[in-house]
């Protein structure tokens, strides 16, 4: 299997990314298809989350 790091919180395999909370490192794992992870970037880059 090809994992692909992006960055220490964020692994991209062929069919699914894994992604760490980067403020909790030792918790648990975010598991997202590619249509969610697509939507969660989009997103991010359009500033849209609603974050506290």
């Amino acid at each position: 299997m090809v994992v692909e790091l992006f960055e220490p919180q964020v692994a991209v395999t062929p069919s699914v990314a894994g992604i760490r909370d980067s403020k909790q490192p030792d918790g648990g794992v975010l598991l997202a298809g590619f249509p969610a992870w697509d939507a969660f970037r989009v997103a991010v880059k359009r500033a849209d989350l609603d974050l506290p």
